[in-house]
C-alpha cells in the first residue's frame, strides 16, 4: 500500500517518461488483475472514512456492503471474499495511521517550548505561586 516518498516516485516516474531506465520502478510490485476491483472499492471507501479523536475509523462492513450493490457485484461467496480483501487492505492502513499518529506524538513530545516542557497553564500556576 505504501511505496516510498511520492516526491521521489513523480521524479522517478518523470525520468522513466524521459525515456531513462529506472530499475526502482521497473521492480515495483504491480497489482495482480483479480484484485484490482477490491482495490477500487478500498480507495473510493478510504477517501471518505470517518475520523476519530486521533486518527481515521476502520472502514464500517456496512460501507463495502453498499459499495458492492451500487457497482453490482453478485454471488455470496464473491462478496464475502471481497469484504475480506478490503478489510485486510483497511487493517493495513489502520496500521499505517496508528504509526504515524505515533510518530508525530512522539515528535510532538521532544519539542521544546520556551521555558521548557511546561504547558502554559503550568507556567500560570508556576506564576502565581511565586507571587504570594
Amino acid at each position: 500500500m505504501e511505496w516510498g516518498d511520492p516526491t521521489k516516485l513523480k521524479l522517478l516516474e518523470k525520468a522513466q517518461r524521459l525515456g531513462k531506465r529506472v530499475r526502482a520502478l521497473e521492480d515495483r510490485t504491480q497489482l495482480h488483475e483479480d484484485l484490482a476491483l477490491a482495490w477500487e472499492c478500498f480507495l473510493d471507501l478510504n477517501r471518505c472514512r470517518q475520523l476519530g479523536y486521533v486518527t481515521p475509523q476502520p472502514i464500517p462492513l456496512s460501507e463495502v456492503v453498499a459499495w458492492l450493490d451500487l457497482h453490482a457485484v453478485d454471488g455470496d461467496e464473491q462478496r464475502v471474499c471481497f469484504s475480506r480483501l478490503v478489510a485486510c487492505a483497511d487493517a493495513e492502513a489502520m496500521a499505517h495511521f496508528t504509526r504515524e499518529t505515533e510518530k508525530e506524538m512522539d515528535r510532538k513530545s521532544k519539542e521544546v517550548t520556551p521555558g521548557g516542557n511546561v504547558s502554559s497553564r503550568n507556567r500560570r500556576v508556576e506564576g502565581k505561586t511565586r507571587r504570594t
